[in-house]
Parts: structure tokens; C-alpha cells; sequence
């Protein structure tokens, strides 16, 4: 018999995070041969095929359709020592299907459609159930003068020759990187109730999609100059909105940023990508009036949203490496 599942060399996802099965596509007597497709699996909202290591005949499937697994699970049992010749056709395939039942509850409502909460989506839901239930989770926020960086992002997109045009997301990525190399008990995780603070510093950047949120990882944005920060980030965006992400693209993140600047919204409390100890939320930037040295002048202001991981880092240095952070946007000549 051979029992299939994944080991920690062949994880397609980071430690500590869970995979779903999205689909199978066998049934418990089928007979499979080496690399025919099993299943589809979802690690980190990003959708994997998984195809058979070996020939023989499926004797149990250990793990349902939208059910979690870790590493080292037993997914499915294969017969490898059956030949396709002593496979008879059985009822197995009435017996073995997921039983189609539905649920009336009562509402005294009109309900227009009812979605079920599977795939892609129901990976989202657990890790972010799992990250609220799991970590106390403290933001704070910051307003940052935006004048200086607005005019810089102009200048350099008004003279680029390279057809790369710079957002705003691509200067903050690359201050949070920075911000990070001097506040190392940030870039991290929390795994198995251990503290894990890492050498390379990875940005996640949360990308809305048709499928949901995916978030594709920048390695090494703290090495990176804004140009190659931006073409990339690009790249991932439109690979993630063609549903074309591979686990590379996705795996091995330290901290993670979430913009909702284009939208509008000031502020909100972003939620941390299990299992990092940070994320960084980025606010709408809009003209607002100050109060400088007893004088009314209009700046452009956008609004830092740090939340973090109270078990791994408390509220002081938080505030500290915020506002570090700040410091770098406002004088954004040293992010080139």
C-alpha cells in the first residue's frame, strides 16, 4: 500500500500552513497510473494540481473535499500492487460520493443565492479565522507627509524611458523592507509556539482577484531598487489575476503589506497573514490641512496601519519601527 502525502521537503507552502482539498478526481476503486491527476489542493489561496506517484488502485481517501491538512498527513491510500485487469466495476462510485445534502434554515428573509463557502474562499476563511482566534492583534497608525514622495514618484515617471510606471505601493514596499533590517523582531513568525525571525526580508503584497485575495511575494525587497520592485510587483499582479501563480511565487513571505489607498479608504485594521508577525496597511493619500509651526498649510497625508503580533512584540517597539518607517517616505530619496 502506498500512502500519499506530503512530506516537509515536498510542502508546496510555507510551515505552519495548512492545505484544502479544492477537488478530487477519483473515487475509492478507481484504478490511477503514475501521474494521473488525483486531486486539486489550494496552499495559500493559490490552486495546485496533484498528480498520482504511483499506478495501482484507490483503497481509501483520508482527506474530503474542503477539509484542511498539514504536513505529513495521509491524504489518499493507494493499492500499488493491483493490476488495472483485477479492477471490476463495483458500485463504489454510488457509494462513495459526497452526499448531496442542503440545509433550510428559516430566516423569514427572500434569499437571493446561496454561496457555499469552498475552494479558494474557504482556504481565506480559515487562515483568517485561524489568525484572529490565534494571535492578540494590535494596530496602530500613523499619518505620513506624502509631499516630498509625491513629487519624487512624478519626476521619475515623467523621465522613465523604461515604461515602468512607479506606484506609490512600490516606495512603501520598499520602506517597510528597509524599516526591517533595523527592526529584525518584526520579520518573522510564529510557529509550534516558537519566535522564527528571519535573514531574508520577503514583502507580501495582498492582491484583490476575481478567485480572492492572493498574496504573491517579493523576495529580497530590501536589495531590490524601486524599479525592480515595481516590474515585478507588476508581474505578480497580472499573474495573479490570470490565476497563473505558482507556489514560488507565494511562499517564504517575513511580513506583508495590504493597500487600500486606491479605493478611498483612510485607515482600516488589516489582519496579519498567518503565520507572520506583521502586516502593513496603506490608507488613501489626500490633501489635508496641518498645523506647522503655528501655521494652516494643505499637505498631501496618507495614513500608516501597522498590526502586529502582541505575543512576539509589544506596543513600544511597534510604535518605534512605525514610525521609522514614516521617516523613510518622508525623505524618499534614500528608497532609490
Amino acid at each position: 500500500m502506498f500512502e500519499f502525502r506530503f512530506s516537509k521537503d515536498d510542502w508546496p507552502a510555507d510551515p505552519g500552513t495548512e492545505g484544502i482539498i479544492a477537488e478530487w478526481k477519483v473515487l475509492v476503486g478507481d484504478f490511477v497510473n503514475k501521474d494521473d491527476l488525483l486531486f486539486e489542493s489550494v496552499f495559500v489561496k493559490t490552486n495546485i494540481e496533484i498528480l498520482s506517484p504511483v499506478s495501482g488502485t484507490i483503497k481509501e481517501i483520508c482527506i474530503k473535499k474542503n477539509e484542511l491538512f498539514k504536513q505529513d498527513t495521509i491524504i489518499v491510500i493507494i493499492d500499488d500492487n493491483t493490476d488495472v485487469s483485477d479492477v471490476l466495476t463495483s458500485d463504489n462510485d454510488a457509494e462513495n460520493k459526497e452526499p448531496n445534502e442542503t440545509y433550510e434554515i428559516e430566516t423569514g428573509l427572500t434569499v437571493l443565492e446561496k454561496k457555499s463557502i469552498s475552494g479558494i474562499r474557504k482556504t481565506i476563511s480559515n487562515r483568517m479565522t485561524a489568525s484572529w482566534l490565534n494571535a492578540p492583534q494590535v494596530t496602530e497608525f500613523i499619518n505620513v507627509n506624502m509631499d516630498s514622495l509625491v513629487a519624487l514618484r512624478k519626476g521619475k515617471n515623467d523621465k522613465s524611458d523604461n515604461n515602468i510606471n512607479i506606484g506609490y505601493e512600490d516606495f512603501i514596499i520598499k520602506a517597510l523592507a528597509l524599516g526591517l533590517e533595523g527592526n529584525r523582531d518584526f520579520n518573522g513568525s510564529i510557529i509550534n509556539d516558537e519566535i522564527m525571525i528571519f535573514g531574508e526580508i520577503n514583502i507580501g503584497c495582498a492582491i484583490d482577484t476575481q478567485d480572492g485575495l492572493m498574496v504573491p511575494v517579493i523576495k529580497g525587497s530590501n536589495q531590490k531598487s524601486i524599479y525592480e520592485i515595481s516590474e515585478l510587483r507588476q508581474k505578480l499582479t497580472k499573474k495573479a489575476n490570470a490565476g497563473e501563480l505558482l507556489s514560488e511565487d507565494i511562499n517564504q513571505g517575513t511580513a506583508s503589506i495590504s493597500n487600500l489607498g486606491s479605493t478611498g479608504i483612510d485607515s482600516f485594521t488589516p489582519i496579519l497573514n498567518p503565520p507572520q508577525i506583521c502586516i502593513l496597511g496603506i490608507g488613501a493619500i489626500s490633501k489635508q490641512v496641518q498645523v506647522i509651526n503655528d501655521d494652516f498649510s494643505i499637505h498631501q497625508i496618507a495614513r500608516l496601519c501597522l498590526t502586529f503580533d502582541h505575543r512576539a512584540v509589544d506596543g513600544f517597539p511597534a510604535a518605534n519601527f512605525l514610525i521609522s518607517i514614516k521617516e523613510k517616505l518622508e525623505v524618499p530619496d534614500q528608497l532609490l
